[in-house]
């Protein structure tokens, strides 16, 4: 690795730190991260009508429990009440479609170190170091030797 003079940028180091061996430019890999993200948007878009639907449910018995219980509350106006349960429905949809991406990112992230570590592990067999860059190639032609069998 080299080192800019003092006072100039350090686009060496930045872009390492922006852009591993693992997130390779190839376009098979861009396909895969765009399928990937189109994916995390229907599973998130998917989790906050749910999570919308359900918490709009629980306001909405809550609002019917409370207009039947509590005097105050029954001499609100109508407009106050649809406040308050489109504040659940909001709710539930930011929480839901929130924890249905960290549920999906955690499960990514469990399917790559595993895949990282068979990686390692094959590689350290056959007698490679395991770097970055040959992990990288390891799952290169790990796709395209399963891409060649589906065919």
């Amino acid at each position: 690795m080299h080192f800019p003079k003092s006072g100039t940028a350090w686009p060496v180091l930045r872009n390492r730190l922006v852009f591993s061996p693992s997130m390779s430019s190839s376009s098979t890999a861009r396909l895969r991260r765009e399928e990937d993200v189109k994916r995390a948007g229907e599973i998130q878009a998917e989790a906050a009508i749910i999570g919308g639907l359900r918490m709009g449910a629980i306001g909405l018995g809550l609002e019917i429990i409370l207009h039947h219980t509590w005097p105050a509350f029954r001499r609100q106006r109508l407009p106050f009440k649809a406040y308050l349960l489109s504040g659940f429905i909001m709710t539930g949809l930011v929480f839901g479609a929130e924890g249905a991406l960290l549920k999906h990112e955690a499960q990514r992230r469990q399917e790559e170190n595993m895949l990282r570590r068979q990686a390692r592990l094959e590689l350290s067999q056959r007698g490679i170091i395991p770097t970055e860059t040959e992990i990288t190639r390891w799952m290169t032609e790990r796709s395209s030797q399963s891409d060649s069998a589906s065919s």
